[in-house]
């Protein structure tokens, strides 16, 4: 087993982020100016170091005040937003009923928090999960494909 190959991650993907679009069959990775008319996002990795840095300090005052006790929507809350700054980057065509839904923090917020909204919230789990989208490639390996 190569650990390279099995294990490592490439950085500029884990914070910049992977377009994804979203499919029926699967949501496959692809460059920018792949998108076309189909809805994409961009979205880096919750191993991101950004990603638990923000949401530590946004906690750490609710810790010190109540305890290692935290109340879940103001933890959903805090992830919500801190998945805005760091992880949920952007995304293209996006439509809600006929109208375009264009990218912004308060958005990607109001979709995380908003319950009507818990199947999108797994399906971009699944992409953030996806720890494939970010391992590194080696050139010798994409060049022999």
């Amino acid at each position: 087993m190569d650990l390279f190959n099995e294990f490592a991650v490439d950085t500029d993907r884990l914070q910049g982020g992977v377009w994804r679009v979203f499919d029926t069959l699967s949501d496959r990775i692809v460059e920018e100016a792949e998108i076309g008319e189909e809805p994409a996002i961009l979205l880096s990795s919750t191993d991101n170091p950004k990603y638990q840095q923000i949401l530590e300090q946004k906690m750490k005052p609710h810790i010190m005040k109540r305890g290692m006790e935290v109340d879940r929507k103001v933890k959903e809350r805090m992830i919500a937003e801190t998945l805005a700054e760091t992880v949920i980057l952007n995304w293209r065509n996006w439509t809600v009923k006929g109208q375009q839904m264009e990218y912004s923090k308060a958005n990607v917020i109001e979709l995380w928090t908003n319950p009507m909204w818990a199947r999108l919230k797994e399906r971009v789990l699944a992409m953030i999960g996806d720890v494939d989208a970010f391992k590194a490639a080696r050139e010798e390996t994409i060049v022999g494909n």
